[in-house]
């Protein structure tokens, strides 16, 4: 019987450790690096036009390190492309609830997928959240009112 105690008491600090070792920034760390290796793989599959694969990619950089709205941005980028309209709204609203409130580039790009979606008003709501942080943006983007679409 007190073997089994003891047993069992081994047992339970080895999940403790585990756990801790899984929960620890090391850990994390570890996750973050592999995301950021699918990330730039996806961008280069996107470039070369292979969406379905640049889609895997990403896919699996936001398994890794879901909180990264960039991420969800370009994942949206393929979805748009392969006509899978909800699952590009589903990683757009991922992307715009983990975006910085400071960065305007992802606020941005936003507004171009949704303006490729044919959302216009969405899309000019997120250019002028952009163009609030950085009004030097307004000069590149002008886009049609929703009316004249």
């Amino acid at each position: 019987m007190i073997k089994k105690i003891i047993l069992f008491c081994l047992l339970l600090c080895s999940c403790t450790y585990y756990h801790d070792i899984k929960n620890s920034l090391f850990f994390q760390q570890e996750n973050r690096k592999k995301s950021w290796v699918y990330f730039y793989q996806g961008l280069e599959q996107k470039r070369l036009g292979l969406w379905k694969e640049a889609a895997e990619s990403f896919h699996i950089s936001v398994a890794l390190n879901y909180e990264n709205a960039r991420v969800h941005a370009h994942l949206a980028e393929c979805f748009v492309s392969l006509n899978l309209q909800e699952k590009a709204i589903v990683s757009l609203q991922e992307a715009e609830k983990y975006a910085s409130k400071d960065d305007y580039m992802i606020f941005f790009d936003m507004g171009k997928i949704y303006e490729s979606m044919g959302n216009n008003t969405k899309a000019q709501e997120l250019y002028n959240k952009s163009f609030s942080l950085c009004p030097k943006l307004q000069s590149q983007k002008k886009l049609s009112s929703p009316d004249e679409s």
